[in-house]
């Protein structure tokens, strides 16, 4: 479920243009048939999604940036959500679930890396 702000940073990040509300912004930079859309809260980087329109691959980059707090994983989850992925906490750790099933213990200062195909995002 979504609160408002991240439902206005989701239909940022769909119409890839920007947004900000409260502690989180939303960054859309475009050229030619590319674009690269940056999430930060409190001024972190905790999302970055790259695309283009002649290679239908999509990668999108997360990071809990230090802060593995309810705000940080429930910003990554409105997004995570849209290609089927989340994270949880598991004994006071972070885990995330990638959209195979897959699941990894998360650093709070390591970047994770998600490709898939089509536009989800």
């Amino acid at each position: 479920m979504t609160n408002k702000i991240e439902q206005g940073m989701l239909d940022a990040i769909r119409n890839k243009h920007s947004f900000t509300s409260n502690n989180t912004t939303v960054n859309c930079y475009q050229s030619f048939r590319h674009a690269v859309i940056d999430v930060l809260l409190s001024g972190h980087p905790i999302a970055t999604i790259n695309g283009s329109e002649w290679d239908p691959k999509r990668r999108l980059k997360i990071c809990l940036c230090g802060h593995n707090t309810r705000a940080t994983r429930s910003r990554l989850n409105a997004i995570l959500s849209l290609i089927n992925a989340h994270i949880h906490i598991e004994k006071g750790i972070a885990i995330l679930t990638y959209p195979d099933g897959k699941r990894e213990e998360m650093s709070s200062v390591c970047n994770y890396y998600l490709t898939w195909e089509g536009d989800k995002l």
